[in-house]
């Protein structure tokens, strides 16, 4: 695995589905599928739009929608998430490539 390859399967991404669990009874268990577009602004930047469906365990299904930017740096990638627009990205974290399968956070999320 290098970032190359990595930054090359994120840009192919044209839909997701996820499914989350939680112990605490904030009703996020459930799951989710969204389209993806994925666009190129600039070198080295990726920024997905995500549109789609979160359907609760227990409650009626809600729409969503989520714009992310990845940057491919020297070492990492860095993903921002820009619910505040471009100019005031949220950071939310820089992941470094652990061996041939794997990849992580360099630090912990908060």
């Amino acid at each position: 695995m290098t970032l190359e390859s990595v930054w090359s399967r994120l840009s192919s991404i044209r839909e997701l589905a996820f499914k989350a669990t939680s112990s605490a009874s904030t009703g996020w268990t459930g799951s989710g599928v969204a389209t993806v577009n994925v666009t190129l602004p600039a070198s080295g930047v990726l920024v997905s739009s995500e549109s789609g469906t979160w359907t609760p365990e227990v409650g009626k299904p809600l729409a969503f929608t989520n714009v992310y930017r990845w940057t491919l740096q020297p070492q990492t990638l860095r993903l921002e998430h820009l619910r505040f627009g471009a100019d005031d990205p949220v950071y939310l974290f820089d992941l470094g490539i652990v061996d041939d399968s794997r990849m992580e956070s360099v630090e912990p999320h908060l």
